[in-house]
């Protein structure tokens, strides 16, 4: 099989060995764009096609696909296909599912860059911050983008603030409006690399896709006057092809935004986690412990003290989800251990009756 199609797609030599080792006779690789209730949207090299998942997605045998991902899908010949397989993520964007619930929501998966779009009229660093987390040691390259820099005569010292706070972060001063900004955006954007767009509603995403698509293809909405608050206009994850032959993800405004990885926080970190290296104790949590080379690092103005204020919420939070996750496995395992004496129970009864 050919691959040159695909490799526009975003197919890679690690995708390829997986198809080769692990396809069924007849399946062809098929990279999700949208997702719908029962169905799916598949670009593959006959082109778009209408994906319908397999019974053993809905059994809990496979994880069910997101956008971004590659699939393997039987073509029938017409215009549906039945997908069979998912191909092992290379990276996922992952945070705990808004509510209650202690669980994984993958929103995108397979990404090269990730933009953190921001309005500059209502810059908020610690929410920057977690969404860095998000990508923290997954390979996806973080932008931070501060929109709308036409309205506000600052934006120049928030983008300092911004380096400033987040050491090695790149910034990007654009105006969706104007078109200012456009041009190093896309210097991000490579053919067959894909990027998403994550930040609150109202950031100016959709505008932003609208601006590097060179079309009205996303609805836009004003803020609220009343708040400033952002409207959802965007309420699907879409993977939408770019002229010049590189792939955006636009995605939601979120109102929760928790982590799912806490290893990756370290990495989001880094500066904070460096300078532990240097702490008296190896497992300082870097909040009163002596000798704790963090908080010298804080009282000396080299560490933000707000930065060091949010790596403790994330990390309290990342805990207590941690605690969560645990116990709602040890239930899971306790109800799984009883269906199990239960059945083993019948059957004994049902032996002893004949």
């Amino acid at each position: 099989m050919k691959f040159d199609h695909l490799a526009r797609l975003g197919w890679n030599p690690v995708f390829e060995d997986y198809f080769l080792h692990h396809a069924e006779q007849g399946l062809v690789p098929a990279r999700v764009l949208f997702i719908s209730r029962d169905s799916c949207t598949l670009a593959c090299e006959k082109g778009e096609l209408t994906g319908v998942l397999a019974g053993r997605f809905h059994a809990g045998e496979k994880p069910f696909p997101v956008v971004g991902d590659w699939v393997l899908a039987r073509d029938t010949g017409g215009t549906v296909a039945l997908v069979q397989d998912i191909v092992p993520r290379r990276n996922a964007l992952s945070r705990k599912t808004p509510g209650t619930a202690s669980s994984e929501q993958v929103m995108a998966a397979n990404l090269d860059v990730m933009f953190i779009v921001q309005d500059v009229l209502r810059m908020n660093l610690p929410l920057v911050e977690r969404y860095l987390a998000l990508a923290g040691g997954s390979g996806i390259l973080p932008v931070v983008v501060l929109n709308k820099c036409d309205l506000d005569d600052g934006a120049d010292a928030i983008a300092r603030e911004v380096s400033s706070r987040i050491p090695g972060a790149r910034v990007i001063l654009l105006s969706a409006l104007t078109g200012n900004g456009l041009d190093e955006t896309r210097g991000f954007l490579v053919p067959g690399k894909t990027a998403c767009l994550l930040g609150p509603s109202g950031a100016g995403k959709s505008s932003i896709v609208n601006r590097l698509l060179g079309e009205e293809r996303q609805a836009v909405a004003e803020v609220r006057g009343d708040d400033l608050k952002g409207r959802h206009t965007t309420t699907a994850r879409e993977l939408l092809f770019l002229p010049g032959g590189a792939m955006i993800i636009d995605t939601p405004g979120m109102r929760e935004l928790m982590p799912w990885d806490g290893e990756a926080l370290d990495e989001s970190f880094s500066d904070i986690a460096e300078l532990g290296k240097g702490c008296r104790y190896r497992d300082c949590r870097h909040a009163g412990e002596p000798g704790c080379a963090v908080e010298k690092a804080v009282e000396e103005g080299v560490l933000d003290s707000p930065r060091l204020e949010n790596y403790w919420r994330l990390r309290k939070e990342m805990a207590y989800l941690e605690s969560r996750v645990d116990d709602g496995a040890r239930q899971e395992k306790k109800r799984k251990d009883k269906e199990l004496h239960r059945r083993i129970k019948r059957y004994n009864r049902e032996r002893d009756s004949r």
